[in-house]
């Protein structure tokens, strides 16, 4: 970093974030003498939020250990091997099988392919490989609504109606004119079942 942390300066923040076992760092901000040590995820997140990292800007880093990790399985075929990783990409068979259901964007409208991201409905992290390629786990959405969608500011009722999270700053939501453009299009039961997911784990209360 350009900047360095002084973890004990912070560790009223950090501490409680500590593993309980095997933990990289002492409750005095000191660190445990060995070679590795797992980083929890909360702890991880309030690294970043000291050192100043845009948590959202982590993506393509992100997409490239998921890559490595698709790469190294051993218990995927080569053909699903394959399609996995240019899934991750953006690109092959589940942009085409998402696109071959969802036509335009459900909230601009918008129906360029070119102008459109083939977003999980349920997030590829938390997915098994079938549901990562399975179109039906999947919306096409213009790139800011994309983003909304992705972190959970916005979701969608079973009907197609809009949902819109009371955590979207009111500034953004005009901004942006987040209003459905078109009618609402009910979606399938199989579409259903991955946006109970969405509404239930990541849609900002």
């Amino acid at each position: 970093m350009e900047v360095p942390l002084k973890v004990s300066d912070h560790m009223a923040k950090i501490g409680p974030r500590l593993p309980e076992k095997y933990s990289p760092l002492k409750l005095d901000g000191k660190a445990n003498q060995a070679y590795l040590f797992p980083v929890p995820e909360a702890m991880a997140t309030e690294l970043l939020a000291l050192l100043n990292v845009d948590i959202d800007q982590l993506g393509d880093w992100q997409d490239e250990v998921s890559v490595k990790q698709i790469k190294e399985d051993n218990n995927i075929g080569e053909t699903v091997r394959a399609q996995l990783i240019n899934a991750r990409v953006g690109q092959g068979i589940y942009r085409k099988s998402v696109s071959d259901i969802e036509k335009s964007c459900r909230v601009t409208g918008t129906s360029e392919p070119k102008f459109l991201i083939a977003s999980h409905i349920k997030p590829w992290a938390k997915s098994t490989n079938d549901e990562r390629l399975d179109g039906n786990n999947g919306l096409m959405l213009a790139p800011h609504i994309d983003r909304l969608f992705d972190r959970g500011y916005i979701s969608f009722e079973d009907d197609g109606r809009l949902v819109v999270s009371s955590q979207l700053p009111e500034a953004v939501r005009l901004k942006w004119d987040i209003v459905q453009k078109i009618s609402n299009v009910p979606f399938s039961a199989a579409q259903v079942y991955y946006l109970n997911y969405h509404r239930d784990v990541l849609l900002r209360k």
